[in-house]
């Protein structure tokens, strides 16, 4: 914002002005040719020490920036593996199910950063058909789980938002707003998802309400997919810093 505002305020103004003074100069006489050549110098040279002053204030951001890169890389990170790890849960998978145990008592946090990629862009989507198995507990758990996931990226907005890149900014704003949607099943019907079929109440026509019930949570399994997508697509634009629990 610093920078635009001191592009569209001071230097095309200078550079405008600056071409503008030589141009009349050339068909003025003497002695206004040699004011305005002598001006157009010196819109020159506020020209070249903004563009200095520009200079240094980018590289100052930078250092200042870098100071926090990797605290954030780190939070982001394990926003990521938040995402994922709602999915795995809710799917019914122990972490030692989808990690490699040698990789992740080794410590090695690139090991553990690839798997959690990998898992995200196939294992999980694989068996997304898991999800029609889940009972009341594991649907209370997951809208919990969605909904922290919901809250912590609110908290990285409102901390680093404009410190970020917009490709970085548009995924946590991504993530936030499918699992927000995952989450609809539970918020709307909670006293149907997870329900085994016969104990599902009855609608007012007499009828099975377990339509109603498989059309959400099918619409759940599309959103928790592309939440694996999102959060996949988040970890490969970071370096491994994060090991989930």
């Amino acid at each position: 914002m610093l920078y635009r505002y001191i592009a569209t305020r001071l230097l095309i103004p200078l550079m405008l002005a600056a071409t503008a003074c030589f141009l009349i100069a050339c068909a003025s006489p003497e002695p206004f040719r040699s004011l305005l050549v002598n001006l157009s110098a010196a819109f020159i040279g506020s020209l070249i020490t903004v563009f200095y002053i520009d200079t240094i204030l980018k590289h100052r951001r930078q250092i200042e920036w870098e100071e926090v890169r990797a605290r954030t890389n780190f939070r982001l990170s394990k926003l990521g593996h938040s995402g994922i790890t709602s999915v795995r849960l809710a799917l019914q998978f122990d972490a030692q199910d989808v990690y490699d145990r040698r990789i992740s008592e080794s410590g090695d946090v690139a090991g553990v950063h690839s798997q959690s990629i990998r898992i995200a862009d196939s294992m999980l989507p694989d068996n997304i058909q898991r999800l029609y198995d889940l009972d009341e507990k594991g649907w209370s758990n997951l809208a919990a789980n969605l909904r922290s996931l919901c809250l912590s990226c609110d908290q990285f907005l409102m901390l680093f938002g404009r410190d970020l890149e917009p490709d970085i900014t548009r995924l946590v704003l991504d993530i936030q707003m499918i699992a927000e949607g995952a989450m609809s099943a539970y918020s709307i019907l909670p006293d149907l998802m997870g329900v085994p079929d016969d104990r599902l109440p009855r609608k007012r026509d007499g009828s099975s309400s377990k339509p109603i019930r498989d059309a959400w949570t099918e619409l759940t399994t599309v959103k928790l997919v592309r939440l694996c997508t999102l959060s996949a697509d988040l970890l490969r634009k970071l370096p491994p810093t994060y090991v989930p629990e």
